[in-house]
Protein backbone atom coordinates (compact mmCIF):
# COMPACT_ATOMS: atom_id res chain seq x y z
CA UNK A 1 0.00 0.00 0.00
CA UNK A 2 1.14 3.51 -0.76
CA UNK A 3 2.61 5.04 2.45
CA UNK A 4 1.30 8.43 1.30
CA UNK A 5 -2.24 7.12 1.41
CA UNK A 6 -1.78 5.79 4.95
CA UNK A 7 -0.34 9.19 5.91
CA UNK A 8 -3.34 10.97 4.36
CA UNK A 9 -5.73 8.78 6.37
CA UNK A 10 -3.77 9.53 9.56
CA UNK A 11 -3.84 13.24 8.73
CA UNK A 12 -7.61 13.22 8.12
CA UNK A 13 -8.36 11.37 11.38
CA UNK A 14 -6.10 13.65 13.42
CA UNK A 15 -8.19 16.68 12.32
CA UNK A 16 -11.11 15.50 14.45
CA UNK A 17 -11.29 17.11 17.90
CA UNK A 18 -11.35 14.65 20.80
CA UNK A 19 -8.88 12.15 19.37
CA UNK A 20 -6.35 11.15 22.03
CA UNK A 21 -4.29 8.86 19.84
CA UNK A 22 -4.47 7.07 16.53
CA UNK A 23 -3.72 3.44 17.41
CA UNK A 24 -3.82 1.69 14.05
CA UNK A 25 -4.46 2.36 10.38
CA UNK A 26 -4.94 -0.40 7.83
CA UNK A 27 -5.70 0.34 4.19
CA UNK A 28 -6.31 -2.10 1.36
CA UNK A 29 -7.77 -2.29 -2.09
CA UNK A 30 -10.52 -4.86 -2.58
CA UNK A 31 -11.01 -4.89 -6.31
CA UNK A 32 -11.54 -1.27 -7.27
CA UNK A 33 -12.68 -0.24 -3.79
CA UNK A 34 -10.43 1.29 -1.15
CA UNK A 35 -11.11 0.11 2.44
CA UNK A 36 -9.71 1.71 5.59
CA UNK A 37 -9.77 0.34 9.14
CA UNK A 38 -8.85 2.82 11.85
CA UNK A 39 -8.52 2.28 15.60
CA UNK A 40 -8.60 5.39 17.78
CA UNK A 41 -8.14 6.10 21.47
CA UNK A 42 -10.59 8.53 23.09
CA UNK A 43 -11.35 9.72 26.61
CA UNK A 44 -12.59 6.66 28.49
CA UNK A 45 -15.37 8.67 30.14
CA UNK A 46 -17.10 9.22 26.79
CA UNK A 47 -20.64 7.84 26.67
CA UNK A 48 -21.51 5.23 24.05
CA UNK A 49 -23.65 7.75 22.17
CA UNK A 50 -20.83 10.32 22.09
CA UNK A 51 -18.30 7.67 21.06
CA UNK A 52 -20.64 6.66 18.21
CA UNK A 53 -20.95 10.30 17.08
CA UNK A 54 -17.17 10.63 17.30
CA UNK A 55 -16.75 7.58 15.06
CA UNK A 56 -19.10 9.23 12.57
CA UNK A 57 -16.99 12.41 12.62
CA UNK A 58 -13.86 10.36 11.88
CA UNK A 59 -15.61 8.63 8.96
CA UNK A 60 -16.81 11.95 7.51
CA UNK A 61 -13.27 13.36 7.75
CA UNK A 62 -11.83 10.29 6.01
CA UNK A 63 -14.37 10.41 3.17
CA UNK A 64 -13.82 14.18 2.75
CA UNK A 65 -10.01 13.84 2.53
CA UNK A 66 -9.77 10.67 0.43
CA UNK A 67 -12.12 10.67 -2.58
CA UNK A 68 -11.16 7.09 -3.57
CA UNK A 69 -12.25 5.72 -0.19
CA UNK A 70 -15.28 3.40 -0.41
CA UNK A 71 -15.45 1.86 3.09
CA UNK A 72 -14.22 3.21 6.43
CA UNK A 73 -14.41 1.20 9.65
CA UNK A 74 -13.60 3.02 12.89
CA UNK A 75 -12.94 1.17 16.14
CA UNK A 76 -13.21 3.32 19.26
CA UNK A 77 -11.13 2.43 22.33
CA UNK A 78 -11.53 4.14 25.69
CA UNK A 79 -8.31 2.61 26.98
CA UNK A 80 -5.22 1.44 25.16
CA UNK A 81 -5.80 -2.20 24.16
CA UNK A 82 -3.39 -4.82 25.49
CA UNK A 83 -0.02 -4.46 23.84
CA UNK A 84 -1.36 -1.85 21.36
CA UNK A 85 -2.79 -4.79 19.41
CA UNK A 86 -6.14 -6.03 20.69
CA UNK A 87 -5.71 -9.28 18.77
CA UNK A 88 -2.64 -10.23 20.84
CA UNK A 89 -4.89 -11.01 23.82
CA UNK A 90 -6.25 -14.04 21.93
CA UNK A 91 -2.83 -15.71 21.85
CA UNK A 92 -1.00 -17.55 24.61
CA UNK A 93 2.62 -18.69 24.12
CA UNK A 94 2.33 -18.07 20.39
CA UNK A 95 -0.76 -20.27 20.07
CA UNK A 96 -4.39 -19.33 19.66
CA UNK A 97 -6.11 -19.46 23.06
CA UNK A 98 -9.22 -21.60 22.75
CA UNK A 99 -12.46 -20.99 24.56
CA UNK A 100 -12.46 -21.50 28.29
CA UNK A 101 -14.17 -24.64 29.52
CA UNK A 102 -17.68 -24.11 30.82
CA UNK A 103 -20.03 -26.16 32.88
CA UNK A 104 -23.59 -26.96 31.85
CA UNK A 105 -25.96 -26.68 34.77
CA UNK A 106 -29.38 -28.24 34.42
CA UNK A 107 -32.16 -26.73 36.46
CA UNK A 108 -33.68 -28.87 39.20
CA UNK A 109 -37.35 -29.77 39.00
CA UNK A 110 -38.33 -27.14 41.53
CA UNK A 111 -36.52 -24.44 39.41
CA UNK A 112 -38.66 -25.32 36.40
CA UNK A 113 -42.18 -23.94 36.57
CA UNK A 114 -44.95 -25.13 34.29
Amino acid sequence: MDPGLVGEIRHAAEHVDGLNKLLEVEVRWLGHRLHADVAVLVDNTLSIAKADRFGGQIKRALFAHIPALSVANVRIHGANPAGADARSAAHVDGRHAGAQAFKIVRPSRRDVRA
